[in-house]
C-alpha cells in the first residue's frame, strides 16, 4: 500500500508522507525527514488522497521507528475514520 498523504503538524506545516499499512484501527506512514516530528507521541492530522479527494483526520502518534510512525484516529473520528477506510480503500 502506497497511498500519498501529508501530516498537518499543530503548527499547520505540512509534511509529504506515504501510507504504508492501514488499519480500521490506525496508519504506518512513512515519512522522509522524521526531524520535522516532534518527539514521542503527539497529536496531527493526516491528510489521505485519494481519487482526486482529500480525506482529514485528527490523529494520534503512538510509535516512531526510522522513517515511520505509527498513528490511531482520535477519539472523535473514529467513526468517520473506519467508514471512509472502509469505504475508500
Amino acid at each position: 500500500t502506497n497511498i500519498p498523504a501529508k501530516v498537518r503538524l499543530n503548527s499547520g506545516h505540512l509534511i509529504q508522507a506515504t501510507v504504508m499499512d492501514f488499519s480500521l484501527e490506525g496508519l504506518r506512514v512513512a515519512v522522509q525527514d522524521m526531524s520535522k516530528l516532534p518527539r514521542g507521541q503527539f497529536d496531527i492530522d493526516i491528510i489521505l488522497m485519494r481519487a482526486n479527494r482529500e480525506f482529514t483526520f485528527p490523529m494520534r502518534s503512538v510509535y516512531t521507528l526510522d522513517n515511520a510512525m505509527g498513528l490511531h484516529p482520535s477519539a472523535s473520528a473514529i467513526a468517520r475514520y473506519s467508514t471512509v477506510v472502509s469505504e475508500a480503500f
